[in-house]
């Protein structure tokens, strides 16, 4: 595959080379436009056959030739992240905002860089909100900012970062879970509680909702409330698919009182807060590129989020890049709940 990429560009250069006469100084000689082309198709062409890694190469050749260029950035930058370069994505970003202050995705990838770090003021400086951009990545960078406020103790700002979702009734359910999960780890179990019924009309998240609504009745030591709520949701989706819960319940029956199995830290739960739209809104619409970038993202900040790698793997094999979906795969050890749908 490399060969036919470098061969690809090899043939781009030489339709480029300067036709001017064999006794001119520039006969033989390649145009530095001409490179900056081969790399950036070449690289548009490995892209296109799965082979991220010649991708991430060759754009980022393209853009160290034109490094003003946000376009030539952005495709670098995207092929980086995909190719699971984090120092590089990282760097690229920060090129890239250097270029363009408001770009969406940059912030994105150091913001959530901070988050999976604990230095929350750090990503909420970074995911300030732009000027300008597109309204679904605005949201994910919302999300992320909340829970960043969540992080150093601002709990009413994060509420309104929740609050002002603006992608649509999918965007503000989302808001409305993220703020549920605040509201009932805070104790304001009723004020929880409303919104959780709201949410659990939809068909938004419902085992994400159900495990949270769960998890925050532990945390408020209302067992009876947690197992209740786990039990219904078991009887009504008899099927393998409810392993996550079965397997909560089992552990909030053991009397096992671990808060670390409650309480999720805020990097958790922003890795959470991306799982779902990047899978049911990008991946549900075909948009197998957007739920890539996000998923892998909700992985940085929590690698043991399997249910994030769960959804990555089916994204990678939709693509046919097998060997990558496998190795995701095999990440989520026999001991996850989502280890049955893995294999």
């Amino acid at each position: 595959m490399k060969f036919l990429i470098v061969s690809l560009g090899a043939f781009v250069l030489h339709s480029c080379v300067s036709t001017g006469s064999s006794s001119g100084s520039n006969a033989g000689k390649y145009l530095p436009e001409s490179k900056i082309y081969a790399d950036y198709l070449a690289g548009a062409y490995a892209s296109k056959v799965g082979d991220m890694q010649s991708s991430s190469k060759y754009h980022e050749q393209a853009f160290v030739l034109r490094p003003n260029d946000k376009e030539f950035g952005q495709k670098a930058m995207i092929a980086a992240h995909m190719a699971g370069d984090e120092a590089l994505t990282i760097k690229l970003a920060k090129q890239i905002l250097e270029l363009d202050k408001d770009d969406a995705f940059s912030k994105s990838v150091i913001g959530a860089d901070y988050i999976s770090k604990g230095e929350y003021q750090k990503a909420i400086n970074v995911l300030e909100p732009a000027e300008t951009g597109v309204v679904g990545m605005e949201d994910f960078n919302t999300l992320l900012r909340g829970w960043a406020k969540v992080g150093v103790g601002d709990n009413e700002g994060a509420e309104a970062e929740f609050d002002a979702l603006l992608g649509g009734r999918f965007f503000e359910l989302l808001g409305m879970l993220q703020k549920a999960k605040l509201l009932q780890s805070l104790g304001k179990i009723e004020e929880a509680e409303k919104l959780y019924a709201e949410i659990n009309k939809t068909d938004l998240a419902p085992m994400e909702s159900v495990l949270s609504q769960a998890r925050g009745y532990m945390q408020n030591d209302q067992k009876d409330k947690a197992i209740k709520t786990l039990q219904k949701y078991i009887d009504a989706e008899d099927s393998p698919v409810a392993g996550p819960v079965r397997t909560l319940l089992e552990l909030v029956k053991s009397d096992k009182d671990v808060k670390s199995n409650w309480k999720l830290n805020p990097a958790e739960q922003a890795s959470r807060a991306l799982t779902e739209p990047a899978f049911r809104f990008y991946a549900g619409q075909k948009q197998n590129e957007a739920a890539e970038i996000y998923l892998r993202l909700a992985v940085k900040m929590d690698d043991k989020n399997y249910k994030a790698k769960l959804f990555l793997g089916t994204v990678l094999e939709r693509v046919k890049r097998y060997n990558e979906a496998m190795k995701m795969f095999g990440q989520i050890p026999h001991s996850s709940p989502y280890s049955i749908s893995a294999r």
